[in-house]
C-alpha cells in the first residue's frame, strides 16, 4: 500500500472511531436517564398545578366548568348526587340536559374522549336544580389558569 493509501485508512478508522465515541456516549446518556427516571419519584399531578371543586346546582342553565386548555393533563367530573342528571358538553356548544355525555347519581366521566385527554372547553348543565357533583382538573406544566 502507498502512504497516500495509509493515510486514507487513518483518516476513515479515525472518523469511525469519533461516530462510535458518539453513539455510545449518546446511549450513556440515555441509560441514565432511564436510571434516573426508575429511582425518581413518580410525578404527581395533582398536587401540582391541580383544581378540585365541587358545588350544588342551583338551576337548570348550564354552565362553563373548564376553558379549553392545552396543557391538561386529565380530569374527572363526578355526580355525587342521589337524583337528578349532570350533563358534560364539550367545545363551544353549551349541553342540552340528558343529551351527550349524562352523568346519573354516582356515576363519573374521566375526562377522556376515545382515550385521549380532552383539552377543549367544558360545560354542565343539570336535569334538576340540586343535582351535585365534584371536578379535579389535572393540569401540566405551563398551564393556562391564572
Amino acid at each position: 500500500m502507498s502512504a497516500l493509501n495509509n493515510q486514507t485508512v487513518a483518516l476513515g478508522a479515525a472518523r469511525l472511531l469519533g461516530v462510535l465515541q458518539e453513539r455510545l456516549q449518546a446511549i450513556e446518556t440515555l441509560l441514565q436517564r432511564q436510571l434516573d427516571l426508575a429511582e425518581s419519584p413518580p410525578l404527581n399531578f395533582l398536587g401540582a398545578g391541580s383544581t378540585a371543586y365541587g358545588s350544588t346546582t342551583t338551576d337548570t342553565q348550564p354552565h362553563g366548568l373548564w376553558r379549553a386548555n392545552p396543557n391538561r393533563r386529565g380530569g374527572s367530573i363526578q355526580n355525587i348526587g342521589t337524583t337528578g342528571n349532570l350533563t358534560v358538553g364539550l367545545g363551544s356548544t353549551t349541553p342540552t340536559a340528558n343529551t351527550g355525555i349524562t352523568l346519573g347519581p354516582g356515576q363519573s366521566w374521566d375526562g377522556r374522549v376515545s382515550g385521549i385527554v380532552w383539552t377543549g372547553r367544558v360545560h354542565i348543565v343539570s336535569s334538576a336544580s340540586g343535582v351535585q357533583w365534584t371536578a379535579v382538573e389535572v393540569l401540566g406544566p405551563g398551564n393556562l389558569r391564572t
